[in-house]
């Protein structure tokens, strides 16, 4: 399907994301169809080499966004917010204006409408049978390869990867000829991650936490579990934990992303 791009074009853009094992059986069981990503250079259309001087103490979304501003975001008419973010001008350059920088627009790289190929680990393994195939550790799913001579020397190239022959490829160095999963962006937001709802959080396909023994005084009883919300947190501070400014209780602005399956190679009728 070709579509109208906001950005000019004819056809909607197309990125990589990366998702960890349990996500992407989340993704394939149904459960997840949304990810929240901290705002940064990286996630946003912004100019990288100006990211450092927003000021994101007052940043918000507008009360109020213009309808010509909708109408050329919006193609698919399906909503998204951006924010409005403090721009401290440069000191050694009279040339910026204090007055003009005040504001400065951020919106989410991903928009609705374009296409995630999604990235996991993945092995080139031969079968017992002799065929090469590509094996998705998230769940043991195997996908044959193209039967060209470009698709024997691309699966040759990950077969071999650190010089050792049928090693796990990170996410991260997979291949888009390898990803067997694609999403299309249908809703984004921009919130701060802790306004994420029950809902939500059960769409980012977390399960819940047990927090309780099973049994209480040598009597069983039922097991009592986190809300999702909390099973969240537990997941973002796995991530971020660490990093400064990341953390559930430093509270960051992220990207909120919805998605729907569009396609999983091998794996025909998952749900969108």
């Amino acid at each position: 399907m070709r579509v109208m791009s906001w950005r000019g074009g004819s056809d909607v853009s197309e990125y990589p994301m990366l998702f960890s094992g349990a996500m992407i059986c989340a993704i394939l069981d149904g459960p997840k169809r949304q990810t929240r990503r901290p705002i940064d250079a990286r996630s946003s259309e912004f100019p990288k080499s100006q990211w450092d001087r927003l000021e994101w103490d007052d940043a918000k979304i507008p009360d109020e966004l213009g309808p010509n501003f909708r109408d050329s975001l919006r193609p698919l008419g399906v909503p998204m917010d951006y924010l409005r973010v403090a721009f401290r001008p440069h000191p050694d350059d009279p040339s910026d204006d204090a007055g003009f920088w005040a504001k400065q627009r951020v919106v989410c790289r991903h928009l609705p409408g374009d296409r995630l190929w999604v990235r996991e680990n993945v092995q080139a393994v031969e079968l017992d049978t002799g065929q090469d195939v590509l094996r998705y550790p998230a769940d043991g799913a195997v996908c044959e390869i193209p039967n060209t001579r470009e698709g024997a020397d691309a699966w040759l190239k990950l077969h071999t990867y650190g010089k050792r022959r049928g090693a796990v490829v990170p996410s991260i160095h997979m291949p888009r000829w390898a990803s067997r999963i694609s999403l299309e962006v249908t809703d984004v937001k921009a919130e701060r991650v802790q306004e994420m709802s029950e809902a939500d959080a059960m769409a980012e396909g977390v399960a819940r936490l047990e927090q309780s023994e099973s049994s209480l005084g040598g009597l069983p009883v039922h097991p009592m579990t986190s809300s999702y919300i909390d099973a969240f947190r537990a997941l973002w501070d796995s991530i971020y934990g660490k990093s400064a400014g990341l953390t559930w209780d430093d509270n960051p602005w992220v990207w909120a992303e919805t998605f729907k399956v569009i396609a999983v190679v091998g794996r025909e009728g998952v749900a969108a």
